[in-house]
């Protein structure tokens, strides 16, 4: 039995908040339209923090597990 599965799109979450963040004329509001603070913002966008999950959700955006089978050879 085969199944079948439509294919997740993949979005990069820093685009997502880079091109959130440019609707806003300062990253201070754009982090107050978020409701997260502005230094954890800079953080997100400098790479310095992960997106979690909350914030995933809050950019419209979830995480998705992808299984599937190993590349030949792979143990």
């Amino acid at each position: 039995m085969r199944l079948y599965a439509k294919m997740a799109r993949v979005v990069d979450p820093l685009k997502q908040l880079k091109r959130f963040v440019s609707q806003y004329p300062t990253q201070a509001a754009a982090a107050r339209a978020l409701e997260i603070s502005q230094p954890y913002l800079t953080d997100l966008l400098y790479g310095r923090r992960s997106f979690s999950e909350r914030m995933l959700a809050k950019l419209g955006l979830g995480r998705t597990i992808r299984i599937g089978p190993t590349a030949k050879g792979a143990a």
